[in-house]
């Protein structure tokens, strides 16, 4: 971001997006669509639920969920499995990835680089966060067993 204009770097990035999508698509299809694994699927009640959602505005999700910070990984299922166009998925996809890539290289290259924490500083807030997760696993597993 900060050696290129960052519309070079939204372009390539949307690019390997586009690049990973399509194979994720190939694949991610031939398994969801599988004789053993799509009966499965489709009569789970997790999939109609999410078919029901995702059939009333599907360009929109994955549109929004491309663009926000959000895990984009439920929304490609769920359109892979519904058999969503792939012309459409990728058309979709560069509606919401285009910006959000251009954005962020814009947001970085302003970025001082003195201003970035340091490693050992990322290290402790990760390891703080991660033991913070294990005590609530833990609390939360405590509680489990002690309503048995």
């Amino acid at each position: 971001a900060r050696l290129y204009p960052a519309s070079i770097v939204a372009l390539i990035g949307t690019a390997a997006t586009l690049v990973a999508i399509v194979l994720d698509y190939w694949l991610i299809g031939w398994l969801v669509n599988h004789q053993l694994v799509k009966p499965v699927v489709q009569d789970s009640r997790w999939f109609k639920f999410a078919s029901r959602w995702f059939r009333k505005a599907p360009a929109l999700l994955i549109a929004g969920s491309a663009l926000a910070p959000v895990p984009f990984y439920p929304v490609k299922i769920m359109a892979i499995a519904a058999d969503y166009p792939l012309s459409r998925f990728i058309a979709a996809l560069l509606v919401g990835r285009l910006p959000r890539f251009y954005f962020l290289a814009r947001f970085l290259a302003g970025l001082d680089t003195y201003a970035a924490p340091k490693n050992s500083t990322l290290m402790w807030i990760v390891l703080a966060l991660a033991a913070f997760g294990g005590w609530r696993f833990w609390r939360a597993h405590q509680q489990a067993t002690a309503r048995r």
